[in-house]
């Protein structure tokens, strides 16, 4: 009811914050620096609203009854709901979880060897789009990981000999 759309989200589960937890104990940072992030976001996203809900307990008339209309308020939901929504998509299936701490970590690889590739997921270069699916097909011929390219490219269909079809 607080956000500008006026629509509830009943998809976002405990479950995720449950998820998020299980990778703050399982996956280190060398496994997965982003993957761990992702999960820290999740994490303070609930303990800052939850202290927000707290300090409106104390002061309930500070709330304005137009939900939207407190903006610390719609400020914190935004960010949970982005942080929320992404473990959803990502937390809850655990082979989708093991291909993006799989990917993450290929990504982080690549970056401490080569510094003008680290340069180039830094600055967002246009390059990179062109660049990351040749790694996944690279890796794909390396180690035979077809979950990897199934998920970030599903329109290509891959062999087991991972040969494109």
């Amino acid at each position: 009811m607080a956000n500008s759309e006026g629509k509830g989200r009943d998809d976002l589960s405990i479950d995720i914050l449950v998820s998020a937890e299980y990778v703050n104990r399982k996956v280190t940072n060398i496994q997965s620096s982003a993957v761990r992030k992702l999960a820290d976001a999740i994490k303070k996203s609930f303990n800052n609203l939850r202290s927000l809900m707290k300090g409106y307990k104390d002061n309930i008339e500070a709330v304005d009854p137009q939900l939207k209309n407190n903006p610390e308020l719609v400020e914190l939901l935004m960010e949970f709901e982005g942080s929320w929504e992404k473990g959803k998509d990502y937390f809850l299936k655990s082979e989708t979880m093991n291909d993006l701490i799989l990917f993450s970590q290929l990504i982080d690889n690549i970056s401490e060897k080569y510094p003008a590739i680290r340069d180039k997921i830094e600055t967002m270069d246009t390059e990179l789009f062109l660049f990351l699916p040749n790694v996944l097909i690279l890796k794909c011929l390396d180690e035979r990981n077809y979950s990897v390219l199934k998920y970030f490219n599903p329109v290509l269909e891959y062999s087991e000999e991972c040969k494109l079809t």
